[in-house]
């Protein structure tokens, strides 16, 4: 679904989980967790066709680091969940049967995602009834599995 524009470009926050993952096994940080790499690798490359990725706006997340790294793909930030969606309510992720098979946890029709947001060793969360929380175990990530809820900037 599209919930922002900004200079000839939409924002694109998928309504589906589309994968069921950890964050990494042992960090918090975006930019260093497997499921950044998953994202901007495996699944930009596989979901894609070239023409595709051709409209697909690489983004600087400046929360994340000032490196001037980019992301095709990227999952939200716990600000990005409360500026883009207006209650609990829209936060809600539908999961695919694809997650559900995996093992995804569906509460009343929906499930937890992730957020990229650390917090204090965990990583934020949107929980099944859409309210904002973290994820983890004694500050290990490996040990949580939540669905993965993607977002991507395309050009217009």
């Amino acid at each position: 679904m599209a919930k922002d524009t900004d200079n000839n470009r939409v924002l694109a926050i998928s309504r589906y989980g589309i994968e069921y993952s950890i964050f990494d096994d042992d960090s918090s940080v975006w930019k260093d967790s497997e499921i950044c790499s998953l994202l901007n690798d495996n699944f930009y490359n596989t979901a894609f066709t070239d023409a595709e990725k051709g409209f697909i706006n690489s983004t600087k997340l400046s929360d994340v680091d000032d490196s001037g790294s980019t992301y095709n793909v990227f999952l939200l930030s716990r600000d990005e969940a409360v500026r883009y969606f207006i209650n609990d309510d829209e936060r809600r992720c539908i999961p695919t049967y694809y997650t559900v098979k995996k093992g995804a946890r569906v509460s009343g029709g929906y499930v937890s995602c992730w957020l990229r947001t650390p917090y204090t060793g965990l990583v934020c969360i949107i929980d099944h009834d859409g309210s904002l929380g973290s994820s983890g175990f004694l500050s290990i990530i490996c040990y949580a599995y939540k669905v993965v809820r993607p977002a991507l900037w395309i050009n217009l």
